[in-house]
């Protein structure tokens, strides 16, 4: 350390006490302060120009710009993901509650059809024209009228959203036929003197004048007795098809009504607390409306309208939503609102017959918790970069001390000594420490590359295995589907486990899960021509699963993907374990 040295006899200011001196010798030792203090200057110089201290300045220097690129570009991506979630859960619902819809007019559809080609409709129509006798079976019209009805009944009960299944007869003024109602508790047959005459509702005069095979699907609105809207009001769709006679002469009308009020409710629990929903017809009239009293109001008068509902946005939405989906914000109510709104086209004979659903939801709601990320994402990168800079500050003062203490420790390591004494300090040997982990990555990466070869080995061994298994499992498959003759294999409580190719093919299409007790009404299974069903006991299968071998039963198979009808011939055995 350099002297200071202090001229004797001269006036100054002593370093130590700060007070003038005169002239006497000082009793400080001298040159003291003056050491002390280039000696924090020099301590300072080291610390600034140490590793520790340059690393760590780097360390943060680069942390923080990469937290501040990296916190930028996650915060954009995130917050444009989170706005995109938000409006596809609200285009979400409102598919759901549009596909709903769809859904429910495609199996009225399909069991419109379903019924038509039941045999009582013929049986009656034979009876009629033979003065109350069918000609072919001998069956009253009593008879056929009565099956109809319990077809009716059955159809009901599996059927919750049916209210009214009707036949109605295309003589004089319409005059319903047969006429099942859904009850107080349960589905009921109309009294004879209770039917009504329906040849001037427009429904059945539109369904009457479509070709044989047609369906008709008529507009929603609320369902009339003798006249009049029933109450309490009873929203309505029907749908019907006409019954013609081998000559091509309409016979009647076959009509089922849905209560589309059930459906509109399963359609608005798809709704977020915070959406509100619409469902409007192709005239831009509200069939569901947040207020219930808007809801059908057009059936008694002038009522508000879609355009009504918004009118900043009424250019672009239109009178009458249109064709596929859109995402819209407008102002309304003097705050922004998103609505997105969907359409189907229920009848496809009636393109222009359209189902529209609007969710709406404010923007306000939707970009809540883009803000809310926003924040949670700041705060959580700042605390992360504050325990960062700490954490690399640390680490690198550590490093740096104890570079030579851990290339000691990777060279005990390399040689396979894994209790080392560390040095308690020392300078560091970065050559060391590197060549030290050198001989340690060598040694790892022989360890690895026998483990690899084991694990291809074991992978060819799986690979060979399933590809055999594959094998075996294909020509099962194909012995299977081979077989001339169809296979249907169940369990004991008659859940089917199989089905093969020509099994498909008997019955008209693919299986169904469906009970025992319903496989005689679902798959159209019938003692003969007639349309006797069969008993579930009866059932081939079901008597099997009870222990029975059957052999060569005949039945008669008519479904709607067997229209004509064939007979099958039924042989059934149990299968029994040990």
């Amino acid at each position: 350390m350099p002297r200071v040295l202090e001229t004797p006899g001269k006036g100054g200011v002593s370093p130590r006490s700060g007070t003038v001196s005169d002239g006497k010798p000082s009793h400080s030792p001298p040159g003291r302060a003056a050491a002390f203090a280039l000696s924090l200057k020099s301590a300072a110089t080291r610390a600034l120009g140490s590793l520790s201290f340059r690393l760590g300045v780097l360390f943060v220097t680069v942390l923080i710009t990469a937290a501040l690129a990296t916190g930028y570009l996650f915060d954009r991506g995130r917050t444009d993901a989170l706005q995109a979630r938000e409006l596809d859960h609200l285009r979400l619902h409102a598919e759901r509650g549009a596909d709903e819809i769809s859904h429910a007019v495609s199996a009225l559809r399909a069991d419109v059809m379903f019924l038509a080609g039941t045999p009582p409709i013929e049986g009656i129509r034979r009876a009629m024209e033979g003065g109350g006798l069918d000609p072919v079976g001998g069956s009253s019209l009593s008879q056929w009228l009565e099956q109809l009805q319990q077809i009716f009944l059955a159809f009901a009960e599996s059927r919750p959203d049916y209210f009214q299944l009707r036949l109605i007869s295309a003589a004089g003024d319409g005059p319903e036929l047969v006429r099942v109602e859904r009850g107080p508790e349960a589905p009921r047959v109309t009294p004879a003197d209770s039917l009504q005459l329906k040849g001037s509702r427009y429904y059945v005069q539109e369904a009457a004048a479509l070709p044989p095979g047609a369906v008709y699907l008529s507009r929603i609105d609320l369902n009339q007795e003798r006249g009049r809207i029933e109450l309490p009001a009873q929203p309505t769709l029907r749908v019907a098809t006409p019954v013609h006679g081998p000559a091509g002469d309409l016979f009647g009308v076959l009509v089922l009504n849905i209560d589309i009020g059930r459906v509109l409710e399963r359609v608005e629990h798809f709704a977020h607390p915070s959406e509100t929903i619409y469902v409007v017809d192709e005239d831009g009239n509200f069939l569901v409306h947040p207020d219930p009293r808007v809801a059908f109001a057009f059936e008694f008068g002038p009522a508000p309208r879609f355009a009504d509902r918004f009118p900043s946005g009424a250019d672009r939405l239109g009178t009458a939503p249109g064709v596929g989906e859109t995402f819209i914000q407008v102002g309304n109510d003097g705050e922004e609102t998103v609505v997105y709104v969907t359409s189907r086209a229920i009848d496809p004979a009636h393109p222009s017959r359209r189902i529209s659903v609007v969710f709406t939801e404010p923007a306000s709601q939707i970009f809540e918790a883009v803000g809310l990320a926003r924040r949670e994402t700041l705060m959580r990168v700042g605390g992360l970069l504050a325990l960062a800079v700490v954490v690399v500050a640390v680490m690198a003062m550590l490093l740096t001390r104890s570079l030579r203490m851990l290339s000691k420790a990777a060279e005990a390591i390399a040689a396979g000594e894994y209790r080392v004494t560390l040095p308690a300090r020392g300078s560091g040997e970065v050559g060391t420490l590197a060549a030290a982990f050198r001989r340690t990555a060598e040694e790892v990466e022989k360890r690895e590359a026998a483990l690899a070869d084991l694990n291809r080995e074991l992978e060819q061994r799986v690979e060979q295995r399933t590809r055999d298994l594959a094998r075996q499992h294909a020509l099962q498959r194909l012995i299977l589907d081979n077989i001339a003759d169809g296979v249907v294999v169940a369990d004991q409580h008659g859940r089917f486990l199989l089905w093969n190719r020509k099994a498909e093919q008997i019955i008209g299409g693919e299986h169904a899960d469906v009970a025992p007790e319903d496989w005689a009404a679902h798959f159209g299974l019938y003692w003969d021509e007639t349309g006797s069903p069969v008993a579930t006991e009866e059932l081939p299968l079901v008597r099997a699963i009870r222990g029975e071998s059957v052999d060569n039963v005949e039945l008669f198979l008519r479904n709607p993907h067997v229209a004509e009808g064939r007979w099958i011939e039924v042989t059934t055995r149990p299968l029994v374990n040990e």
